[in-house]
């Protein structure tokens, strides 16, 4: 007996807020992973430099999460992105505070 294969068509999206949370997690991961580089390539002396980088991937985090988020309430959509983005985001954010608060 042949299995018929049943396709599933939908006019469903990915939510525009949970792509844009995925895109400021990246920039965020990416601010990170500048700011560290420059960090080890000056031999821990970036001073202001890697202050404001990490103060820039804490920031983009914090509006990828807010991002994320607020694309929960997008009727009819696929969550997939927003999932993704806002859990990324969150783990960013966490860590990110935390190395402030060890800074401190």
């Amino acid at each position: 007996m042949a299995r018929s294969k049943q396709y599933k068509f939908s006019d469903k999206e990915q939510t525009t807020g949970g792509v844009a949370s995925i895109v400021f997690a990246i920039v965020a991961l990416i601010a990170f992973v500048v700011g560290v580089i420059i960090s080890y390539k000056t031999g821990g002396e970036g001073g202001m430099i890697i202050g404001l980088m990490g103060f820039c991937s804490l920031w983009f985090a914090g509006i990828g999460l807010f991002q994320g988020v607020k694309s929960f309430k997008q009727e009819e959509c696929y969550y997939h992105c927003s999932w993704i983005g806002s859990i990324a985001n969150a783990v960013i954010l966490v860590f990110m505070g935390c190395i402030f608060m060890i800074g401190l």
